[in-house]
């Protein structure tokens, strides 16, 4: 059995998804042909203190390709004998490889987990992407939309040797009725309709907007239940980590309130300033035009690219 060193700036007690897919892989190895290298975190010692094989914790909470992270990752190799080196995230710690090579490492494997398939359209991202699936034996994707993404960005004889590693279900932990009745007895659910999300607490996940919005759910369903579980969350949370957003219907919202018709932005004067001047900046005439130029930014996911809107309105002159 091959001796695996994961070198990664991903893994627990910080919160994310790949945090929780690398601290996943480790956990299904055998722990003694198993270590990890990644950066300190707090709550990092509780948290190796209960797992089955050694972390060594870089001294602070970024670990990026210089010669202090590589120097630490030919000792851990040197060491503990291994010769198999995964990367928790290609870039940019697959920067390292040739150095880990020359250390002893015979194979070298550098884990994708989507957000790369932006960084393949960039042409500094793509060069370093380039080099690291050069100099690793393979890198992996989760499936064929960042698999061809990626594929523009490496050479043909390292996108030739690309590997599937997608996340699998734990069916002894998720199945039809798993915790279902425990969960609503330990939160005080009732037979209420619930909807769930969970993941990460930060504000491009959208839970803001669900709690926002979740009054025009208690419209049609006035007894719903909104159950947000996740980490990082700038809320009081339970003790447990759930967190329970039931908000109550004002007495005046009726269903009305649910759609309202479309209104142009109005335009008036602004007497406290200039006399000809009116908001939002100035008067543009009897016959103005308002034009609006529209921008889109990209996050790639692994099941496709998210298009983001950002506008921007002027008046012009009649």
């Amino acid at each position: 059995m091959p001796k695996v060193l994961i070198v990664t700036n991903d893994f627990p007690p910080r919160a994310g998804g790949i945090q929780f897919f690398v601290h996943a892989l480790a956990m299904r190895l055998p722990p003694e042909d198993v270590r990890v290298y990644a950066p300190a975190w707090e709550g990092a010692a509780g948290f190796d203190a209960q797992l089955p094989f050694p972390v060594v914790r870089h001294p602070t909470s970024l670990m990026l390709p210089v010669p202090a992270v590589a120097r630490r990752a030919e000792e851990i190799i040197k060491r503990e004998g291994c010769d198999t080196v995964v990367f928790g995230a290609a870039a940019p710690l697959g920067l390292l490889a040739p150095q880990l090579r020359r250390a002893g490492a015979r194979r070298i494997v550098a884990l994708t987990h989507g957000h790369e398939a932006g960084w393949a359209s960039l042409p500094g991202a793509r060069a370093m992407l380039r080099r690291i699936g050069d100099n690793v034996d393979t890198v992996t994707y989760l499936g064929e939309y960042t698999r061809l993404r990626l594929s523009w960005a490496l050479s043909r004889a390292a996108a030739e040797r690309m590997t599937r590693l997608a996340p699998g279900v734990d069916t002894s932990e998720f199945h039809p009725g798993a915790g279902g009745a425990a969960v609503r007895e330990r939160f005080g659910l009732g037979t209420r309709p619930v909807v769930v999300c969970v993941s990460r607490m930060v504000p491009r996940k959208g839970q803001d907007t669900l709690i926002r919005t979740w009054p025009l759910v208690r419209v049609g369903v006035p007894d719903a239940v909104l159950f947000l579980v996740g980490a990082d969350a700038q809320a009081q949370t339970s003790p447990q980590g759930g967190w329970i957003a039931a908000q109550t219907v004002p007495e005046d919202f009726v269903a009305r309130s649910v759609r309202r018709p479309p209104r142009r932005v109005p335009i008036y004067p602004r007497y406290q300033a200039e006399p000809d001047e009116v908001y939002p900046r100035y008067y543009p005439g009897p016959d103005a035009v308002r034009v609006c130029n529209a921008t889109y930014a990209q996050e790639y996911r692994p099941s496709g690219p998210v298009i983001v809107p950002h506008m921007t309105c002027v008046w012009r002159r009649g």
